[in-house]
Parts: structure tokens; C-alpha cells; sequence
């Protein structure tokens, strides 16, 4: 039996954000918000570009964050703080990876910084 697809992406769009995804593994860090009336297709685009990167890139850290127009800067700190936590908890050799990264990067940093890697850690 075919797989169902509830939603369908347009080529075009999913054109657009490959480029946006090859720019950023280029060294091009990009930031994309989605903008479009109700219905109007972001989740079904953003689900084909990261089903496509979890298929050729097994170690993407693929961080998704749906924020609401309605919620102010806090609220979407602290969503996208905890999608973050989320993604990088999923899998517990990619956790550990992240610890002994930040356990590393903590003697040449200030003492505050070093306060931020441990509360992150801690969080992990």
C-alpha cells in the first residue's frame, strides 16, 4: 500500500529552502520563518526538506520550534529552549557527544559562561 501524505509541499518552496539548507552547511547560517495564511502549506514544506536531510544526514541536528504570533520573545525563548533540550535528549549518544563537547569548551571560558554550560548540561 502507498504511503498517504495528508499534506503536500509545493516544488518551488521546497526549492527555496534546500538552497537556504545548502547555504547554511556551506558556512551560511540562515534563520527561516515561515509566514502564510492559515492552510497555506509550512508544515507539509519543512516536513519534506527534514525528511530529506534525516534521510542523507543521519547526524543533523534537526531543531524545530513552532512558535505562536501570540506569544511574546520570553515565551519563544523558552519553547525554543526546550525544543532544543528535546532534540538533543532524543538520543543518548548524541547527549553524550554534547556533554563531552561543553566539558571540554568549560576551562577556556569565563567564569559565567561556565555557569551556562553546566545549568545546559544539567538540563540535558
Amino acid at each position: 500500500m502507498a504511503e498517504e501524505r495528508p499534506f503536500v509541499a509545493r516544488e518551488e518552496d521546497v526549492e527555496a529552502l534546500r538552497a537556504h539548507w545548502s547555504a547554511a552547511k556551506a558556512g551560511n547560517p540562515r534563520v527561516v520563518r515561515f509566514v502564510a495564511p492559515f492552510g497555506g502549506g509550512r508544515r507539509a514544506v519543512m516536513g519534506e526538506l527534514l525528511s530529506e536531510i534525516q534521510n542523507q544526514e543521519p547526524d543533523a541536528i534537526l531543531w524545530r520550534v513552532a512558535c505562536l504570533d501570540q506569544e511574546n520573545g520570553v515565551q519563544w525563548l523558552i519553547r525554543m529552549y526546550g525544543a532544543l533540550v528535546a532534540t538533543l535528549t532524543s538520543d543518548v549518544l548524541r547527549r553524550g557527544r554534547i556533554e563531552l563537547l561543553l566539558n571540554a569548551q568549560m576551562p577556556s571560558q569565563p567564569r559565567r559562561v561556565q555557569g551556562w554550560y553546566t545549568e545546559f548540561i544539567a538540563a540535558l
